[in-house]
């Protein structure tokens, strides 16, 4: 169970680095901090606010999925050579 919760959370979190460095360094947004684009809106009030939460976290994850594939890609076709 603490192995899941672990794995969980650094799916989460890089997930969210790789998002932080796309839009920090393709996307040229100074504004944007790792905090906001792992957490999203701090103190949800709507139901709005809890839906970006969500979406955002989903974008995270996504961002990892594919990080991981593109790994994965690259090791398959290393391999061939």
């Amino acid at each position: 169970m603490i192995e899941l919760i672990f794995r969980n959370l650094f799916i989460l979190y890089l997930g969210a680095f790789i998002r932080f460095l796309f839009h920090r360094f393709i996307k040229n947004n100074k504004q944007i901090t790792f905090n906001f684009i792992l957490n999203g809106i701090d103190k949800e009030k709507t139901k709005e606010d809890e839906i970006f939460n969500a979406r955002n976290e989903l974008m995270n994850r996504l961002y990892a999925f594919a990080f991981f594939i593109f790994i994965i890609i690259i090791i398959i076709i290393s391999q061939w050579k």
